[in-house]
């Protein structure tokens, strides 16, 4: 996921203002990808040699980690439960 699929999906709720448990979903896995990808990318400048903060920067590879693994894991349970390709589609 990137910043354009998280504005891509703003733009269509801002469209379609139907609040089920299918649109917040997928709204929480694009914010939680994009916010995922920041943290791995602060974790990276952790541990540059002039930075040195290891320990913030193992901290940000594990929350990020979580992040993706929880984005994933909704992301399945989305596709389990559309049955048809055009239940996928915004």
């Amino acid at each position: 996921m990137t910043l354009q699929d998280l504005a891509e999906t703003i733009n269509y709720y801002r469209h379609n203002r139907q609040s089920s448990r299918k649109t917040i979903f997928e709204f929480l896995t694009s914010t939680g990808y994009v916010i995922a990808s920041l943290l791995f990318l602060l974790g990276s400048i952790c541990f540059l040699p002039g930075v040195l903060k290891e320990a913030w920067g193992a901290w940000c590879f594990i929350i990020g980690s979580t992040l993706f693994a929880a984005c994933a894991t909704i992301s399945v349970t989305q596709i389990t439960e559309a049955g048809t390709l055009v239940g996928l589609q915004l």
